[in-house]
């Protein structure tokens, strides 16, 4: 698939889309300016509404207590399960999305590194006063990411950094798509690590943004 140029536009905000993409070899640059988190929760709500309805009896463990597992095209699945989040919810977050990437590799193994910046942010009723993250796919079959939020509030923040499994795929097209499906192959070097690296770092006002998820922890005083 070969794009000279796709552009959307819905009010203020824009998504751009060039390059060649799901064939043996991509090139491709997109992104996305002034979406509004809000818009982007409307997006997802019937995506997640789809994936509760279209899932089988058979996937709620009673082991787990009936609760459903999330999917690998919607890992929120399970969240979603537990009921709808109110436009009142603590937890809410809400911004301008701005979006930068680049699509390389192949469909059958991708490769890739995306930038998420978050402006005017506000994380429940906490202004934002940094909300970025950063992650990239290698040949490796890996995904590398990198988080970090900061209160308006008082010096602090909230970081995450690590590294997991990518073994994902892209739907190709083309006549021999099926036939390059069918003979696919570990990647060269054995294929990723099935390793998973997660660093979390809270530092002082970053507490305040775990209360604004979690309302049962409170930040009393001190530093963290």
């Amino acid at each position: 698939l070969e794009l000279e140029r796709l552009q959307l536009e819905s009010g203020d905000a824009s998504l751009t889309v060039a390059g060649n993409m799901l064939g043996p070899k991509q090139d491709a640059q997109f992104s996305l300016t002034e979406l509004p988190v809000s818009l982007l929760h409307k997006l997802l709500a019937p995506a997640s509404a789809a994936t509760r309805e279209g899932a089988p009896a058979s996937s709620a463990s009673p082991m787990a207590g009936g609760k459903k597992k999330p999917s690998l095209l919607n890992p929120f699945s399970a969240v979603a399960s537990e009921g709808p989040v109110s436009s009142g919810s603590s937890s809410r977050l809400s911004g301008l999305l701005y979006v930068r990437g680049r699509l390389g590799g192949s469909a059958e193994v991708p490769q890739g590194d995306i930038h998420v910046r978050l402006l005017d942010g506000l994380l429940g009723a906490t202004p934002l006063a940094k909300a970025e993250a950063n992650a990239a796919v290698a040949s490796s079959r890996r995904l590398a990411f990198d988080a970090q939020l900061q209160p308006a509030t008082a010096p602090g923040h909230v970081r995450v950094v690590g590294s997991v499994p990518f073994r994902h795929s892209m739907p190709a097209l083309g006549p021999s798509a099926a036939a390059k499906g069918a003979r696919r192959s570990a990647p060269e070097g054995g294929g990723a690590p099935e390793t998973i690296e997660i660093d979390a770092a809270i530092k002082d006002s970053g507490m305040t943004l775990i209360s604004a998820v979690s309302p049962q922890v409170r930040r009393e005083k001190g530093s963290a």
